[in-house]
C-alpha cells in the first residue's frame, strides 16, 4: 500500500506549517492530539469516481483524565470551493483513538482537482483545527485510469509507426535493388545476356547497395541507367562484361558471388 501523506498534528493555538507532500497544522493548550494522513492504493493522490479515499487518523488524549468526545467532518470541495460532499462522525477518546476513515466518493464527481478537509471540535475548544489537502479526479477504463490508458496507447502507436517505418525502409531498400527490368525491347537473341547481367547487378546491389552499383557503371561498353540501374546498351561481349563485373566485385568486397543460392558468401 502506498501512504500519500497529509499529516496534522494538532494542539491549539493556530499554526499553519506547509511541507513538501504533507500539510501540518500545530495548535496549543489543549487536551488533544491528532495525526492524520492519507493512506492510497490508487496512484499518488489520483482517484477514480466511487473509490474510496482512505485517511489514517490517529487521536491522542493527553490533558485530560475523563473520555473526551470528538466530533470529525469530513468535506470535499471542488475547484470553485463548491461542496460536494461531507460526512460527520463523534467519537470518545479515552487516551489514543486509531483508526482508517473511508471516504467513498461520488460517482457523479467529474474530472478535475478536489480538496478535501478534515475538521475537529470537542468541548472547551479554542480554535477550530482543521486540515485539507488536494486530490485529483479521473476515470477508469478497464480499471486503468485514462490519462494512462492514453499514455500507453501512444507508445503502442508511436512503437507501431516506427516498426512499420522500419520494414517499410527495408523493403524499399530491397525492392530498389532486386527491380526486375523487362528487356523485350531487345534483340530477341540478346535479351538473356540483358536478364542475366541485371539479376548479376541486382545481387551485388542486394548485398553492397549503391556502391555496386557505381561499380557496374564503371564497366566499359556497358550502359546502365544511374539512378534505377537498368541495362540500357551491351556493347561488348556480354561474357566478357559478366566476368569483368564479377571480377571487379569480388576484388570490391573480398567475397564471392554465388549466382545458385543468390546470395554472396
Amino acid at each position: 500500500m502506498k501512504y500519500v501523506a497529509h499529516q496534522i498534528i494538532i494542539f491549539g493555538c493556530l499554526l499553519l506549517l506547509l511541507t513538501v507532500g504533507a500539510v501540518s497544522v500545530v495548535f496549543a493548550q489543549t487536551d488533544i492530539a491528532t495525526e492524520f494522513s492519507s493512506a492510497s492504493e490508487s496512484s499518488g493522490s489520483k482517484f477514480a469516481p466511487g473509490e474510496f479515499l482512505p485517511l489514517s487518523i490517529k487521536l491522542v488524549n493527553f490533558g485530560s483524565l475523563q473520555r473526551v468526545d470528538v466530533a470529525m467532518d469530513y468535506s470535499i470541495f471542488d475547484n470553485t470551493n463548491t461542496r460536494v460532499h461531507s460526512e460527520r462522525e463523534t467519537l470518545a477518546v479515552d487516551t489514543t483513538a486509531s483508526f482508517v476513515k473511508r471516504i467513498q466518493l461520488p460517482f457523479v464527481l467529474k474530472p478535475g482537482v478536489y480538496t478535501a478537509v478534515t475538521s475537529l471540535r470537542y468541548p472547551d475548544q479554542k480554535q477550530p483545527a482543521v486540515s485539507k489537502f488536494p486530490f485529483q479526479v479521473e476515470p477508469k477504463i478497464g480499471g486503468v485510469f485514462r490519462s494512462d490508458l492514453l499514455f500507453y496507447a501512444l507508445i503502442f502507436v508511436l512503437t507501431l509507426v516506427v516498426i512499420w517505418s522500419l520494414l517499410y525502409l527495408l523493403m524499399r531498400r530491397n525492392s530498389r535493388h532486386q527491380a526486375v527490368f523487362d528487356y523485350s525491347d531487345k534483340p530477341q537473341p540478346e535479351t538473356i545476356y540483358y536478364e542475366m547481367l541485371s539479376n548479376i547487378i541486382a545481387q551485388m546491389r542486394l548485398h553492397s547497395g549503391d556502391e555496386a552499383l557505381a561499380l557496374a557503371l564503371n564497366i566499359p561498353d556497358l550502359d546502365i541507367d544511374a539512378k534505377t540501374g537498368r541495362i540500357i546498351n551491351i556493347k561488348q561481349d556480354p561474357a566478357k562484361i559478366m566476368a569483368l563485373l564479377v571480377a571487379r566485385y569480388e576484388k570490391l568486397t573480398g567475397r564471392q558471388l554465388n549466382f545458385s543460392r543468390n546470395q554472396s558468401l
